[in-house]
């Protein structure tokens, strides 16, 4: 997955650049552009990648902006007030049968350490092996207590459950359960400049 380093959140926007392969580290030098801008560098694999303007990032204030989700690219954009971009990343939205659903919403409520009430595992009262990895597709076994997914740094769209969270995936498949996942390494960053009110247009 692509990790980008942070430091002081709201004051520098990133350090690094990194991109964890398997369990190598592979650390890319920081390409700060004219405008004030890092990019991940071009990679040709399958991997999340984002770009995040550092000068439009630092000088925005939490929830004075908006978020734009477009389902057909897989892509979730962070605008500021003058509708300008300062964070464009990939994301992975709702499967077949578990859409994402459409329409114009609002950041409800924000959760830096948040479990799924839904979706999750089973695991050992005892030892907390997991003994059934997904809970919603069969009955709880005996001896066995559920374990909610981790969503890191969740985001609430709706109150039926869609949030936009940290969440593994492979660049352009639609892989949740109708939430929207975020790379680990820039959803701190989307976090940090949302608030509650926030307008978020999934189209």
């Amino acid at each position: 997955m692509g990790l980008a380093m942070v430091t002081g959140i709201g004051r520098t926007a990133l350090v690094l650049l990194v991109t964890f392969i398997g369990s190598s580290c592979v650390v890319v030098e920081d390409r700060g552009l004219s405008d004030g801008s890092h990019r991940l560098p071009s990679l040709e694999s399958s991997l999340p990648r984002w770009t995040v303007n550092q000068a439009l990032y630092e000088a925005m204030e939490p929830g004075a902006g908006s978020i734009n989700i477009v389902l057909a690219d897989q892509r979730l954009t962070l605008l500021d007030r003058e509708g300008s971009t300062v964070i464009e990343t990939d994301c992975s939205t709702g499967m077949v049968g578990k859409e994402t659903p459409q329409g114009h919403f609002h950041i409800l409520g924000k959760i830096q350490d948040k479990r799924s009430n839904r979706y999750g595992s089973y695991v050992s009262e005892s030892t907390r092996e997991i003994v059934e990895p997904r809970s919603w597709l069969v009955a709880r076994p005996p001896g066995t207590r559920f374990l909610g997914t981790s969503m890191p740094y969740w985001m609430r769209v709706t109150w039926a459950g869609v949030g936009i969270h940290v969440g593994g995936f492979q660049r352009g498949q639609r892989t949740s359960m109708g939430c929207i996942r975020m790379p680990e390494g820039v959803q701190p960053l989307l976090f940090e400049k949302s608030a509650v009110g926030m307008r978020v247009r999934i189209e």
